[in-house]
């Protein structure tokens, strides 16, 4: 699988990206002393062939900061996946803080609620952005422009139709992205509107809506609030120091 594949024929040959497909960087083995090490690339910028650390330390204003923990993975790993471990760890040598700074990659939804489920221990870092195509090209409505009512379980549009479907949650692709709801809408609803070529680009001219359950989306709403504080910015800024 690494470096050769059989053809149509049968015949061995060599892999490229073109032809037969390189392995994901999940399985690719980089290196013939470690076959475990992997390869990453993060943000087109930062790339290395090996392992990712992971250091816990305090920062307690006035005193020096200790590591009071150090995790190793695979470098092709999401830095959200350490995570619960650490905490895990944590709790069992009584070293638990209540307040756990992170920068963005070891943030998910998910993984606030189970630290406060669990550990009673707040995790604080920059939260992703809402992530649909039209909150990043700034055209039609994205997620946070929809009106979420759980009692009834619809989803009302700034144009004022409700969605006629309520299905899931729906596991994600990510292990560290919380399962989603989805909210359907109509042909019939969206095609006449105005903002239909903007608000989706679906084949059927039908918007779909997905999000986390009520407790995530409160929970979200809550951090994202906070993020803008002056007194959450402060707080924050010790980790940079």
């Amino acid at each position: 699988m690494q470096n050769y594949y059989r053809d149509t024929a049968g015949r061995l040959r060599w892999r490229t990206a073109d032809e037969g497909g390189l392995p994901p960087y999940s399985l690719a083995v980089v290196s013939p002393y470690d076959t475990t090490a992997r390869y990453v690339r993060r943000w087109h910028i930062i790339r290395w062939k090996g392992f990712a650390a992971h250091l816990t330390e305090t920062c307690a204003s006035g005193s020096v900061n200790v590591i009071t923990d150090v995790a190793t993975t695979s470098a092709a790993t999401n830095d959200a996946r350490p995570l619960p471990g650490i905490h895990t760890r944590l709790a069992r040598r009584g070293l638990l803080p209540a307040e756990h700074l992170v920068d963005g990659g070891y943030i998910s939804l998910v993984h606030l609620e189970r630290a406060e489920r669990e550990h009673q221990v707040t995790v604080s870092g920059p939260l992703p952005g809402n992530p649909t195509r039209q909150h990043r090209r700034n055209e039609g409505f994205d997620r946070d422009d929809f009106h979420f009512d759980f009692d009834r379980r619809q989803v009302t549009c700034p144009r004022g139709q409700v969605s006629q479907g309520w299905h899931g949650p729906y596991p994600t692709f990510s292990p560290t992205a919380a399962p989603l709801i989805v909210a359907r809408f109509t042909k019939g609803q969206c095609q006449p509107c105005p903002d239909c070529p903007r608000c989706t680009s679906s084949r059927e001219s039908s918007r779909n809506v997905g999000f986390p359950s009520r407790e995530l989306r409160d929970l979200q709403a809550r951090v994202r609030s906070d993020l803008q504080t002056p007194e959450w910015k402060a707080c924050y800024a010790v980790r940079l120091e």
